[in-house]
């Protein structure tokens, strides 16, 4: 991976969600297992943890990309004051 490539933000934030998707498959996978009765279906066990953890890997990405896109909000404000005070 190039730098260029490394600082498209949509291709990180892509990344980061596969990265983190599959541990949290798998602890969807192992919750749901747990958390249901034997008399449902392996299979409906198995999707629903992959859904389980493909939302959870949603919420954490999102919430990761809502503090770097704040985290960059604030360094380009300091920049624009630290702009403003060297014009006076």
């Amino acid at each position: 991976m190039s730098i260029k490539s490394v600082r498209d933000v949509d291709r990180v934030g892509w990344l980061f969600f596969l990265v983190v998707s599959v541990p949290m498959v798998l602890l969807g996978v192992w919750m749901v297992f747990h958390l249901t009765y034997g008399s449902f279906g392996v299979f409906a066990r198995i999707v629903a943890g992959i859904l389980l953890g493909i939302v959870m890997a949603g919420v954490v990405s999102a919430v990761v990309n809502e503090v770097l896109y704040r985290l960059h909000l604030s360094r380009q404000k300091a920049r624009r004051k630290e702009e403003k005070r060297k014009k006076r």
